[in-house]
């Protein structure tokens, strides 16, 4: 293990056409459609070559490394104006889920009449054997068409927690806004923070396995839980 090249990152899921048709993405699929079909330079009046951001490294090696999560289902969410506290949602599956925090998570910051936070439950669970951490942040190449929805960034390490989650700050504005995000829109991207070489496996299992390997996971207590599950991991090792 002390020698080996390749990080081993593992999704796993109970949801068959989450596993088929909205499979975890890596390297040139996590380029948006508007992106591949653009040229790497271009030629301006006089003739001079001129590049675009076809052409920008830091993009593409963004994309080389980066771990994209598809939305698996369509979306549906009712955003109360300003002013107001209500929203609804619906996914077009009929079973995913969504669920708030309140204003207090964050101290009141931002006034829940402002904004509304969602986190999305993701069918993924995600496991990885060696202690590497992973950058969670908003695929922004694909999110032009969502000005108002924001992803807050974290940092995750698949050693010790498996759940994959998806936070979500919502501003409101002065009318309700309908916003449908459409299945297979990039909802989140991961960005390992190594460099070594991650190899992404994707695994679907029946829901007897899953809900087990879910469980390996445990919420032990009401707050602090990663923290002290990480302890009693490495006090198993």
């Amino acid at each position: 293990m002390l020698f080996n090249k390749t990080i081993d990152i593992h999704f796993y899921t109970n949801m068959g056409y989450a596993h088929d048709f909205a499979g975890i993405k890596t390297d040139m699929d996590t380029k948006p459609k508007w992106f591949k079909n653009i040229k790497s330079s271009t030629c301006t009046d006089s003739n001079i070559p001129k590049k675009t951001l076809k052409a920008c490294p830091g993009i593409q090696e963004y994309h080389r490394k980066v771990i994209q999560m598809p939305l698996w289902s369509d979306m549906s969410l009712q955003i109360g104006p300003k002013g107001s506290d209500w929203y609804k949602w619906q996914f077009s599956d009929g079973q995913s889920f969504i669920r708030d925090h309140p204003s207090e998570v964050i101290n009141h910051y931002r006034k829940e009449e402002d904004f509304q936070q969602l986190l999305i439950e993701c069918p993924w669970t995600v496991k990885c054997d060696q202690d590497v951490d992973f950058l969670l942040c908003q695929p922004l190449w694909h999110s032009f068409q969502l000005p108002t929805v924001s992803v807050t960034q974290g940092v995750l390490n698949f050693k010790h927690q498996s759940i994959l989650n998806v936070q979500t700050y919502i501003t409101r504005t002065n009318e309700t806004q309908d916003i449908l995000v459409k299945h297979g829109t990039p909802i989140a991207e991961l960005v390992p923070l190594t460099e070594k070489k991650v190899k992404v496996h994707t695994h679907l299992l029946d829901n007897v396995e899953y809900e087990k390997l879910r469980s390996s996971t445990p919420y032990t207590k009401f707050t602090g839980s990663y923290y002290h599950n990480r302890k009693l991991t490495n006090k198993r090792l």
